[in-house]
């Protein structure tokens, strides 16, 4: 099979990463795969030692053999339905005739109102030209996304809830994210990078490994407000980010307050979040549930469980497949108040840290590998190119 994926962004990035992993499996499988990027193909060496050719989107035109055979893809898989995947995908489906899988990660429509400060039904009573000159290539347009899904072979989903944008007519498949196990993600703890980023030996180490932006500033407002408050009732935290700020989390004020309790690191290579997560005593998914945590799978949590520290998630997503208490600790209504009392209790509790931490390494054994979702993937693009109406798989694409 050649199969050619389609990513909004460069591979050096959480989106990126599932489809490098994904490739990767899929080439080990004995199938060929190429990646069409926006921007920065030299991303992809800073993820791994990539088995798949990346090439970016602009110069598709000059290279028509992008797989060992010389043939075309036999299937393009969209990553999300993004306005600048959607043209390149519509433009390759046109020219190789084959079918195509949207693959969604968030809700796309939440994604867009927050970003074009905008609610729903602005949208439904906008025309299509209106909206075709206003919303900008990365992210989706409320009305030709759905055209866009309507018009592919099938939908991969990274959690449950985002099959309900799916067609009824459409199939699915659920994939979930893992961690890269050709890294070490239970080191014991780096005791020298502890001190060299400046942490004393009596401080307590919470770990938060992302970026910021328009839909999750709040949430990670909550944890660092969580923080000072530690530290206010004489239990001494740091927390310690990587990450870019997109946004500001706080105004300067706040920050000079609030912020003096975090220790910053800035983007990090994947290779190094190993090293900060194993100083971390607890690990924090800050958030509540609604239209954007309810859609999505935080990348980052399969690295988090892995590490075997104590993890804590809001009461979404992944909180619907693990035991309370037991493989991780779940927040109800994850505001600043609760992180700091659940972190209050269980920081100093050695042992019910240590067992927390077990119980979710073995959980992500259990079912993080990006080999198990790459064979996924392949029963699924299995299974529409042998029910597919494509003559040959070649036929031409949707008109939108």
């Amino acid at each position: 099979m050649n199969v050619l994926f389609v990513s909004y962004s460069h591979l050096d990035s959480n989106s990126g990463i599932h489809v490098f992993n994904l490739a990767n499996r899929l080439i080990e499988a004995g199938h060929h795969c190429a990646v069409c990027v926006p921007d920065e193909p030299e991303a992809t060496n800073r993820v791994g030692r990539p088995l798949f050719r990346t090439i970016v989107a602009g110069q598709l035109d000059k290279r028509p053999a992008l797989f060992p055979d010389g043939r075309s893809a036999d299937i393009v898989h969209a990553w999300t339905p993004r306005e600048l995947v959607r043209h390149t995908t519509e433009r390759i489906v046109a020219r190789s005739r084959c079918p195509y899988v949207v693959h969604m990660e968030d809700n796309e429509e939440h994604l867009t109102e927050i970003a074009m400060g905008r609610i729903a039904e602005t949208f439904a009573v906008a025309s299509r030209d209106e909206l075709d000159r206003s919303i900008p290539l990365h992210l989706s347009h409320p009305t030709r996304y759905k055209d866009f899904i309507a018009g592919a072979s099938g939908l991969t989903a990274l959690i449950e809830p985002l099959l309900f944008f799916k067609p009824s007519s459409l199939p699915g498949r659920v994939i979930w994210p893992a961690y890269d196990d050709q890294l070490n993600w239970s080191p014991d703890p780096d005791l020298r990078f502890r001190e060299e980023i400046g942490t004393c030996t009596t401080d307590y180490v919470v770990v938060y490994t992302g970026n910021v932006h328009q839909a999750n500033s709040s949430e990670v407002a909550s944890l660092y407000i969580a923080i000072a408050i530690l530290n206010r009732v004489g239990l001494s935290t740091k927390l310690v980010r990587t990450g870019v700020n997109y946004v500001p989390l706080f105004d300067d004020l706040d920050e000079k307050e609030i912020g003096k309790f975090c220790i910053n690191l800035g983007f990090r290579p994947r290779s190094e979040v190993p090293r900060v997560l194993s100083i971390a005593d607890a690990l924090v998914q800050p958030g509540r549930a609604g239209p954007f945590n309810d859609f999505r799978f935080p990348s980052k949590l399969p690295e988090y469980f892995a590490s075997g520290k104590p993890v804590l998630i809001p009461d979404t997503n992944l909180a619907r497949y693990v035991e309370d208490g037991v493989q991780c600790i779940v927040l109800r209504e994850g505001n600043a108040s609760e992180i700091a009392t659940v972190l209050r209790n269980l920081l100093p509790d050695i042992e019910r840290r240590r067992t927390l931490g077990r119980n979710a390494r073995k959980f992500a054994q259990a079912n993080f590998s990006w080999r198990k979702s790459a064979e996924i993937l392949i029963s699924f693009y299995r299974e529409i190119l042998a029910g597919s109406s494509f003559e040959g798989h070649r036929t031409a694409a949707p008109s939108h």
